[in-house]
């Protein structure tokens, strides 16, 4: 199967919540500018391989945020469904971390192979119930990936890792002890999926910091390399929630245009 329109990666936004400047940046008073409310969008990304279609990220059930109600949102299988893709395609799935917005829904991909870095996995199962939900990781998310374990289904990774055809995984912790960005090559060039490795543009330019981290120098080293990365092959940085990514990249023509986007 090949994604709508020729695309090689489409942008899904699940959610859209408003949120304030101040809740979402380090330390917001000592950065000088006024407060504001931004949209922050939620989203997972669908790539075209010759070895299948491969998603990054898996959302989560929106109805479970204490947020639903000030978000404008959809369910994964409807959005999926709008953008013209069929799940049961869906061969492997990348798991950028284990936040709950980025680890829900493996259910709905039972075939897939699901890819996560083993230092990410190993730290969250590693904690108590109650330190797992403090460091934004829902339980229940964790035992449907250890099933899908127990079931063969995960690969656990280290370094530089290919997923597909033209699908690396690439260590970019500090959000989170084992995060990880995806490089994606496409005939249009390379493009870098950084989910919360960069959540905005602003932690690019000016180099500000968003509110959860897990290792302060990790973090701002992870970002300086993967902003290297990008110069050096030259693929535009994605961040994870930014909704300005809408207006770099162009709309999926069709049901889904308000809110899924081309990004190659």
């Amino acid at each position: 199967m090949s994604l709508p329109s020729g695309a090689s990666i489409i942008q899904l936004t699940y959610a859209d919540r408003r949120v304030a400047k101040s809740h979402v940046f380090h330390d917001f008073a000592a950065l000088g500018i006024p407060d504001s409310q931004i949209s922050m969008p939620y989203s997972v990304w669908v790539i075209d391989s010759v070895d299948g279609l491969v998603l990054v990220d898996t959302g989560f059930d929106v109805t479970d945020a204490y947020w639903a109600g000030d978000a404008d949102w959809r369910t994964i299988p409807a959005a999926l469904d709008a953008a013209g893709i069929d799940s049961r395609e869906i061969t492997r799935v990348v798991l950028t971390h284990l936040h709950f917005d980025h680890a829900g829904n493996i259910s709905l991909f039972p075939e897939a192979r699901i890819f996560l870095s083993r230092h990410e996995f190993e730290h969250w199962i590693g904690l108590p119930v109650d330190d797992q939900r403090a460091g934004f990781v829902d339980p229940a998310h964790l035992d449907a990936i250890m099933q899908a374990q127990r079931d063969g289904r995960v690969v656990l990774t280290e370094g530089r890792t290919q997923v597909a055809a033209g699908v690396t995984m690439i260590p970019a912790p500090g959000h989170t002890p084992g995060q990880s960005a995806v490089l994606v090559e496409t005939l249009g060039g390379p493009r870098i999926l950084a989910s919360d490795a960069v959540h905005l543009f602003e932690q690019l330019d000016p180099g500000w910091r968003f509110f959860a981290f897990d290792d302060t120098e990790q973090y701002d080293r992870s970002i300086a390399d993967l902003d290297r990365l990008s110069r050096e092959v030259g693929a535009p940085i994605i961040p994870g929630h930014d909704s300005r990514v809408r207006d770099r990249y162009p709309a999926l023509p069709g049901a889904a245009a308000e809110f899924a986007t081309m990004i190659a």
